[in-house]
């Protein structure tokens, strides 16, 4: 069975203190390349949609006390997230100027923010697919957030909701620096896409001049030809 139906299976007999787990290991999921970023939004919308029946049927308010208190996630391949981890941190989408400042799982998710802001201008990804896209756990992703919020590089606007759950925050890079950084292409080059070597050949095959050998004597060839057919 494919674990995005065994996550969907999950989430329909999970009962509200395995939902924040369950979440987790969606966007955990995620990040190892286990399921597709379609699948991951349709499994974080379920979980959602479980989490508002059980808050309109009327959670305890323990329930909701655990809710706030998710368990700490922890990767299912740690080399792997490692990897993944250096290889965000150093993709450049960060100046240098301002990396300094950042431990490299910091750096990663800071890198996640800044191709969403390029690309859409702004980051309204949840934590837990902020940290696990970058490789990083809960608590490291928030103190990204902070220290780069401390130094006046972005703005994180709260969306709180009264009696449900609050939706994700949105980022912003208010940073002139490094929002020239980005509008000149910082981190998001383009790799040139090399020919295959057919067409390699096929360039680099020399075309015939006139003036060749070959053409000269077929030239040759047909004036003699039509001299003998004048005379």
């Amino acid at each position: 069975m494919p674990i995005a139906q065994q996550i969907a299976d999950a989430i329909s007999q999970a009962n509200i203190k395995n939902l924040d787990e369950i979440s987790q290991t969606v966007w955990k999921a995620f990040g190892a390349g286990q399921i597709t970023d379609t699948d991951a939004d349709r499994l974080a919308g379920a979980v959602e949609a479980r989490r508002a029946a059980y808050q309109a049927g009327g959670s305890s308010r323990q329930s909701r006390g655990a809710e706030r208190r998710p368990r700490a996630s922890k990767s299912p391949d740690r080399a792997r997230s490692i990897a993944r981890r250096r290889s965000i941190a150093m993709s450049g989408a960060v100046p240098s100027p301002l990396a300094c400042y950042f431990t490299v799982g910091e750096l990663a998710v800071l890198s996640l923010i800044a191709q969403q802001v390029k690309r859409r201008g702004f980051c309204d990804w949840p934590m837990d697919r902020l940290a696990a896209c970058a490789g990083v756990c809960r608590s490291t992703a928030r103190n990204a957030l902070r220290e780069a919020q401390a130094r006046g590089l972005v703005t994180v606007e709260e969306r709180r909701r009264s009696y449900t759950r609050s939706d994700t925050n949105i980022v912003r890079i208010i940073s002139p620096e490094w929002r020239t950084w980005l509008r000149l292409g910082g981190g998001c080059k383009k790799i040139p896409t090399t020919h295959n070597h057919f067409q390699n050949s096929a360039s680099k095959r020399p075309v015939d001049s006139p003036n060749t050998p070959s053409n000269m004597t077929t030239r040759c060839g047909s004036i003699r030809h039509g001299r003998r057919s004048n005379e």
